[in-house]
C-alpha cells in the first residue's frame, strides 16, 4: 500500500478509536449540497461525517475486530462512516 494510502488508513482508524459511535451510513442519492449541510450540523454536536473508501472501511473493521458480516453486507455500497463523540440523547 502507497504510503498516502497508509496514512489516510491510519487517520480514519485513530479517529474512529476516539469515537464514542460508529454507524455505518449508505449515502446514495444524498446530494453534495445535503452532504455538506449534515457536516456542518455534526459539527455542532461534536460528530463527524467521514466519506471513506470501502476498503479503508473494511480494513477499519477488521481492526477493530468487527464481525466479518460488517463489511459484506454494510459496505456494499455508497457508504459514509458517521462517527459520534457526545450523547447521542441530546
Amino acid at each position: 500500500m502507497r504510503i498516502e494510502k497508509v496514512a489516510i488508513l491510519d487517520e480514519v482508524v485513530a479517529r474512529v478509536k476516539e469515537s464514542d459511535y460508529c454507524f455505518i451510513i449508505n449515502h446514495g442519492g444524498v446530494d453534495v449540497a445535503s452532504i455538506a449541510k449534515l457536516r456542518a450540523d455534526l459539527r455542532d454536536c461534536e460528530s463527524r461525517l467521514l466519506v471513506v473508501k470501502n476498503s479503508f472501511l473494511a480494513k477499519v473493521a477488521k481492526e477493530k475486530g468487527w464481525s466479518e458480516d460488517v463489511a459484506r453486507e454494510y459496505l456494499a455500497n455508497v457508504t459514509s462512516c458517521l462517527l459520534c463523540c457526545a450523547d447521542l440523547s441530546s
